[in-house]
């Protein structure tokens, strides 16, 4: 009995040195950045277009400039890329998305044909944009508009404003 005993305290004591704990510390951290925004500044203008009897396109790039394909006449009037301001956390990339759905059709309120398609949109800055020193950037988009043949004069209009989108990288 009593070596059954001994045996018993020498196995409870090396069990308790197998067993025995560790542990450390850390610490939590968090870093909160100026939430991104977007703010409209203007409407994307194809300006004042002369019809033909041959299709084409109108394409008003990112920096405002106007160009035209054969046939299409493009008549002194206002004209502009959309203008957004992204405001957020200094130096911070981010990303832009915009409509990728495409034709976005313009309605007129002439007759036939009252429709004319959005083809393409292009974006300024295209890629590895980052918010400014001053904590914002400018963001303009253009794109390109196919003209019908013997488009009917009128004004041209989307019922639906298209959406640009901004995300922290």
């Amino acid at each position: 009995m009593k070596k059954l005993l001994l045996s018993a305290i020498v196995i409870l004591g090396f069990s308790a040195a197998t067993f025995a704990q560790s542990s450390t510390t850390a610490t939590a951290n968090a870093l909160l950045i100026v939430p991104i925004s977007i703010a409209h500044n203007a409407d994307l203008n194809f300006g004042t277009i002369g019809a033909s009897a041959t299709a084409g396109t109108v394409t008003i790039a990112p920096d405002g400039t106007q160009s035209s394909s054969t046939g299409l006449k493009i008549i002194t009037g206002a004209k502009s890329a959309a203008a957004f301001t992204v405001t957020g956390e200094i130096a911070a990339g981010f990303s832009i998305t915009i409509p990728t759905a495409l034709p976005y059709t313009l309605t007129g309120d002439g007759t036939s044909p009252t429709t004319m398609d959005i083809t393409a949109f292009t974006i300024s800055p295209a890629s590895g944009a980052t918010i400014g020193s001053g904590g914002t950037t400018s963001v303009t988009v253009g794109a390109t508009l196919a003209v019908n043949a013997n488009q009917k004069s009128g004004t041209y209009t989307n019922a639906t404003p298209f959406t640009v989108t901004v995300n922290y990288n």
